[in-house]
């Protein structure tokens, strides 16, 4: 009986993990399972950026319980969109707490349209708001039971844009005419990478 009464309690205990974890929609969830086999293609010079990346994130949680990433450019319209979303959804899927997704710039400029159907082919579901033309707003969603992205250009000011505890990342702005896709990967690639040491050292201090 008590054999019984405790396969009972750790059978209850892995569906209450499964329920408090993120669960991304389907195509985004199967866009996402391989990109750990992707990792080798970053350089080793991108590596140690995202390892530093990764060090800071991990002790401004320890700090300061979350840690509130913003990635910045000049005019907020591409890869640092791109760069917000992933990072979100990374950390989502490997169940990392503590840690808020921005994106600003120097600027405004809106989303890219490449971006935006960037996301949607390796699975997001995105609306735009029609009553804004000039800066659209899109609702950005990647899983059944998380809230939603709200993507539009902003600056640093912006309200939404935290002014304490920020770890600010630099990222370059490109055109994504011709090859969003690809970028989209590499850096959703990259932002896996990140999250994945973020989470390997959470899994080492629960070992100590």
């Amino acid at each position: 009986m008590k054999l019984r009464a405790l396969i009972t309690m750790f059978w209850a205990a892995c569906s209450i993990v499964a329920f408090s974890q993120t669960i991304l929609v389907k195509k985004l969830d199967r866009y996402t399972n391989d990109l750990s086999q992707e990792f080798s293609t970053i350089s080793s010079e991108r590596k140690t950026e995202l390892l530093r990346l990764a060090d800071q994130i991990i002790l401004s949680k320890a700090n300061n319980e979350v840690a509130n990433v913003v990635f910045k450019s000049d005019n907020n319209s591409t890869e640092s969109q791109l760069s917000q979303a992933w990072l979100q959804v990374a950390i989502a899927k490997l169940n990392i707490n503590g840690i808020q997704v921005y994106s600003a710039g120097v600027n405004e400029q809106s989303i890219s349209k490449t971006v935006i159907n960037a996301l949607k082919s390796s699975g997001f579901k995105i609306s735009d708001n029609v009553n804004y033309i000039a800066n659209k707003r899109y609702l950005v969603s990647y899983s059944w039971d998380a809230n939603s992205i709200l993507m539009f250009s902003k600056k640093s000011d912006n309200f939404q844009i935290p002014t304490t505890q920020i770890l600010s990342v630099n990222v370059n702005e490109t055109d994504l005419q011709d090859n969003a896709v690809q970028i989209s990967k590499q850096i959703a690639t990259e932002m896996f990478f990140l999250a994945d040491k973020i989470q390997s050292s959470h899994l080492l201090s629960l070992q100590r």
